[in-house]
Order: C-alpha cells, then structure tokens, then sequence
C-alpha cells in the first residue's frame, strides 16, 4: 500500500507554509496534491492492476483501468479496450 507523506492539508495551510505563493501558485500546488492522493488510492484499490477470475469474462466483468483479465483455469490473458465496460473482451 502507497501512503502520501503530504502534511499541508488546505489552501489556508498551505498560504501560511508559503506565503511569498501567489493565489495561483497555491490552487496549482492543491490541484496536484488531489491528483496524486486520486492516483494512490487507484493504486491501493488495484484499478491499475489485472483482473484475475476463472472462465471468459465477456458479459461478466467490467474493465478497470488496466484493462486486461487473466482467466487462471486455461492461463488466457484478455483485454478490453473500453475501461468500464463487460463486453468487447478479447482474448491474447
């Protein structure tokens, strides 16, 4: 699991941290800060990594980001090329 070292937690805070920042030097610092927590956490729920089951998962499971399943019964590897979608699998 990835866990952020970040301390300032607002725009306040980090005016105080920095106070020779200008306005948009501040919201340009929040704005990356919430893009990498956003990227952690799809890291620690495993949206990036493959999806493992057993059969085809046509119809069956939705594509995460990284868009490939791995049926471990007949070691096939599938990708889908629409994230978020249970259909258009295809097998590798």
């Amino acid at each position: 699991m990835i866990n952020s070292n970040q301390t300032i937690e607002d725009w306040g805070e980090c005016n105080k941290e920095h106070p020779s920042w200008s306005e948009n030097s501040v919201e340009d610092y929040m704005e990356i800060k919430a893009d990498i927590l956003n990227f952690i956490n799809l890291i620690n729920n495993g949206a990036l990594s493959p999806q493992f089951g057993t059969g085809s998962p046509e119809g069956v499971v939705t594509s995460n980001y990284s868009l490939k399943y791995i049926d471990t019964a007949i070691p096939t590897e599938y990708y889908n090329p629409t994230f978020g979608s249970d259909t258009g699998w295809v097998a590798l």
